[in-house]
């Protein structure tokens, strides 16, 4: 979802490094992909975005997950773990 009109968008939905969708949308409107994503699908823009994934079960009317993707500059190889209280017991 764009969050500036005017905003160029391209998915390389299945990893191959050429993008498979190239819109250009306005603020509030999105870029949807049917058919699904491979594992190092990329999206790019040149002005913000947010990205969701939604996943479901195949022949399911009910099950459905939703991810959010984050930059891959934001992304981290440390394991990081929040929590509620600085108290050791």
């Amino acid at each position: 979802m764009a969050a500036q009109d005017g905003t160029h968008v391209q998915v390389d939905s299945d990893a191959d490094g050429t993008a498979d969708v190239t819109q250009t949308i306005d603020e509030g409107e999105v870029v949807f992909v049917g058919g699904g994503v491979l594992q190092g699908a990329k999206v790019t823009s040149d002005k913000p975005v947010q990205v969701h994934e939604g996943t479901g079960d195949v022949g399911s009317t009910y099950e459905s997950r939703w991810f959010t993707l984050f930059p891959t500059n934001l992304l981290s190889s440390d394991y990081l773990n929040p929590v509620a209280s600085s108290l050791d017991n």
